[in-house]
């Protein structure tokens, strides 16, 4: 058996995005079976070939790819927790809940306040830095 190229990787990636927008698109939850079926394999060869690749079970990498999704939705959106929930392809809330916490030990509420209060702090601290027009950045 060959070891993983990058190549196998950026393959198993734009899979994953290609599927997750569309569960994203459609508010359904993912599902590796799901996935295997539109990329035209076995659940059981996905579950090998992923884990061969990326060293996590595809569960895994796909509830990370999803959690990361929904990290962003909550610092960069006003959408609720539920709408985040079903945005994320979790499929319920209770299992969007049960996701965050494992992964960032806090709700996702607390997540969303404690990155705006961080936001806020770093506002108050810099106002007077001018920011790069195309950037939107600081000069720094």
């Amino acid at each position: 058996m060959r070891h993983p190229s990058a190549a196998d990787h950026q393959r198993l990636e734009r899979a994953v995005d290609q599927y997750l927008r569309y569960c994203y698109r459609l508010r359904t939850a993912a599902r590796v079976s799901e996935l295997a079926e539109q990329i035209g394999i076995s659940a059981a060869y996905l579950s090998r070939t992923t884990s061969r690749i990326t060293g996590q079970p595809v569960r895994e990498y796909l509830r990370e790819r999803q959690l990361r999704h929904a990290a962003r939705l909550l610092r960069e959106t006003p959408l609720t927790v539920d709408r985040i929930a079903l945005a994320g392809a979790f499929g319920t809330v209770s299992t969007f809940y049960r996701c965050f916490v494992d992964k960032f030990r806090e709700t996702p509420a607390s997540y969303r306040a404690r990155f705006r209060r961080s936001r806020a702090l770093v506002t108050l601290l810099l106002p007077s830095i001018p920011l790069h027009p195309e950037r939107r950045a600081p000069f720094l």
